[in-house]
């Protein structure tokens, strides 16, 4: 009975030890509602070592480590608490050892022997780290300038008495690295994309040479000035990583062996949309880059993207040859093409075409422009409209990636001439459409009237393609020629 009786006590006795050993254990002082957050049953087995709090800027940070993996937590002031606002699980300089974390009002880099300098208005936050042996120390400067919520790291210096760690100090930028000695010696600068936003920030991934750095970073490529393709370097909110495919779609074969992603850290040129998927341009190292397609929806909302503009003109292959996704840099091949194989030709960029190949895993990339060639078929379609003031006969013209209209005009008066024709695609007389150009006719006598127009952006989703009057502000849609595409004619 007194063992039943033992058991019953201990049975009881040991959820109050489990539920003292609960959360986080505390090596500093903080706030009441920050302790709190970290009493949660998934911080057991984590010491905070280190908080502050930054006033001007409402808000603290905390530094958490289990069994050597170090996190950065942050923590927003709003009436009076602090509440949970960021984490950083790789912000922070890892392994085991000691933090300690200060604000100062500014922070001033100057080397008198160089004459460079680096002024950051405060308030910033400070870091150091000494690991367990006391033979590394590692100090970091953070900063949130301006009126920006984003917290950035400004500056690194690692001393070290373990000749198998390197000492080294730079001063990051969003654009570049700048490396210096102990000393304050300026030993270079290495441009490129650089995360420095605490949220994303990958603190190991920071090279700790020029060399090491050259290898990593690079910037955006300058694009052929006659081309077709036009790309711009767009933000993207940081860590994230997005699946790239080879054209405009999942079915699309993944690139990089059905393994390609990129990093939202780093640059990402776009070129524009197609079927819910945009072409894009991006590193995999400093002597690599690819071209492929991402998920449109992944684009900042507030940078808009038009829609590509692509010939989809039949082509075949002239000589064998390879297709590269990065014509720009390493002409990385991704497939062998061979004579007379077929390709739809979509744009050109410098002395490259851009193409897709035929078959059941099509493939989109570059060949040189020397080894493809156009397909220059030709349509001819006729429509016509009339009324009792006036005959309009249209003559539609496919030929290779161009569209032309040649429109002749009827009346026995000239004031019931339509002046001004518009292609429209897409629509039947009643539906929304987009207007792809515009002709003013030509006057050869009074009542006998014929121009032509080329009508651009006709592609392969072009399925209805309408010659509209248009006078005084108005599209006359019950008046339009109206074609129906063939569906061959990309």
């Amino acid at each position: 009975m007194k063992r039943i009786g033992l058991f019953l006590f201990l049975l009881i006795l040991f959820p109050l030890f489990s539920a003292q050993a609960e959360g986080a254990q505390f090596a500093c002082d903080v706030p009441e509602d920050v302790k709190a957050f970290f009493s949660q049953d998934k911080f057991s087995g984590t010491d905070i070592l280190a908080f502050v709090i930054v006033d001007n800027k409402n808000c603290a940070f905390a530094v958490g480590s289990k069994n050597g993996q170090n996190t950065l937590y942050g923590f927003e002031k709003k009436d009076e608490s602090y509440s949970y606002w960021l984490v950083g699980r790789t912000a922070l300089p890892q392994g085991k050892g000691t933090f300690t974390l200060w604000t100062e009002e500014e922070w001033i880099y100057y080397s008198a022997s160089e004459g460079h300098s680096r002024y950051v208005k405060g308030p910033v936050v400070c870091l150091e780290f000494r690991d367990e042996k006391q033979q590394t120390q590692t100090n970091c400067i953070y900063a949130n300038e301006g009126t920006s919520s984003i917290w950035r790291l400004k500056y690194i210096n690692c001393t070290s008495e373990d000749e198998k760690i390197p000492a080294f100090s730079v001063l990051t930028y969003e654009d570049q690295l700048h490396y210096l000695s102990q000393s304050g010696r300026s030993l270079g600068k290495v441009q490129g994309v650089v995360q420095t936003n605490l949220r994303y920030l990958n603190f190991s991934g920071i090279p700790a040479t020029v060399k090491e750095a050259e290898k990593k970073f690079s910037t955006a490529p300058s694009i052929p000035w006659e081309s077709e393709l036009i790309g711009r370097e767009i933000a993207f909110d940081g860590g994230r990583k997005l699946p790239v495919y080879t054209g405009p779609g999942s079915h699309y074969p993944r690139a990089g062996s059905g393994k390609a992603i990129v990093s939202t850290n780093d640059w990402i040129q776009v070129f524009g949309t197609e079927k819910g998927y945009a072409l894009i341009q991006y590193a995999l190292s400093a002597d690599q880059m690819r071209f492929g397609y991402i998920d449109a929806a992944a684009l900042p909302e507030d940078h808009p993207v038009n829609n590509l503009v692509l010939e989809y003109a039949p082509a075949f292959i002239v000589r064998d040859c390879s297709l590269t996704d990065d014509p720009l840099k390493s002409g990385n091949v991704i497939a062998k093409l061979g004579y007379e194989d077929r390709v739809t030709w979509l744009a050109q960029m410098g002395p490259y075409v851009y193409v897709e190949t035929e078959g059941s895993s099509p493939l989109r990339g570059f060949v040189p422009m020397d080894f493809v060639a156009m397909e220059f078929r030709q349509e001819q379609l006729e429509g016509s409209f009339k009324n009792d003031r006036y005959t309009a006969t249209v003559w539609l013209t496919l030929q290779g990636g161009e569209t032309r209209a040649d429109i002749m005009l009827q009346a026995k008066n000239e004031e019931d001439l339509p002046v001004c024709y518009v292609a429209l695609c897409n629509q039947t007389p009643s539906a929304p459409f987009d207007v792809l150009g515009s002709g003013y006719r030509v006057d050869e006598n009074r009542y006998n009237i014929s121009f032509s127009m080329i009508i651009p952006g006709v592609d392969e989703n072009t399925r209805i393609l309408s010659l509209c009057p248009y006078e005084n502000g108005q599209y006359k849609l019950e008046e339009c020629v109206t074609f129906i595409l063939p569906s061959n004619t990309k």
